[in-house]
């Protein structure tokens, strides 16, 4: 479902900007929002080894 309608360059630009993000949270952020950000780029990683995988 997720497949059909993100592309490999959307999901890749996503991730680049989520990776992006947790970096400039590093510098500037609270705890919990860094943690936040790490988890979004974890989650986002998983869904494009799974939609590549299958």
């Amino acid at each position: 479902m997720i497949r059909d309608t993100l592309t490999d360059d959307q999901l890749s630009a996503l991730l680049s900007a989520a990776r992006a993000n947790l970096e400039m949270q590093r510098i500037f952020g609270s705890a919990e929002v860094i943690e936040e950000c790490r988890l979004m780029v974890l989650a986002l990683e998983e869904l494009r080894r799974l939609i590549l995988t299958n």
